[in-house]
């Protein structure tokens, strides 16, 4: 039985889309260039409807795995300024949301299987089958 579903978006117009369920709801927003200048009130007004957790993560380099992969994570990452203020911001949050801000997903091992464009599932970013 599931008790947490959860919505991953990398782009702040679709934050709109995501839709509350009879679970526990989250939230990850995947950082990209579509978050520049969002504060997390902003963030947070998008959901027409209460959800429980909500995760900030950071888009990270590939260790060189895949240049087409860097590229793009370079060209869309979120700029600095707009990190730190959200850093800041969920800091002195005090609403009922449960937030986090993760800022090394990819350097995380046993937490995520990755299931990749090849169609094989892997144990971290980085490893090559």
């Amino acid at each position: 039985m599931l008790d947490v579903v959860a919505f991953s978006v990398s782009d702040y117009k679709l934050l709109k889309k995501v839709i509350k369920t009879k679970n526990i709801t989250r939230i990850v927003v995947i950082l990209t260039d579509s978050f520049n200048d969002k504060r997390l009130i902003d963030i947070i007004k998008q959901f027409d409807q209460k959800i429980e957790q909500l995760t900030f993560k950071i888009i990270q380099d590939s260790n060189g795995y895949n240049k087409k992969l860097y590229t793009w994570i370079d060209k869309h990452k979120t700029n600095d300024e707009t990190i730190n203020n959200l850093k800041e911001q969920i800091i002195n949050y005090n609403g009922n949301i449960s937030i986090m801000f993760d800022e090394t997903c990819m350097d995380s091992t046993n937490r995520y299987m990755v299931f990749r464009e090849d169609g094989n599932l892997y144990k971290d970013f980085c490893e090559v089958k």
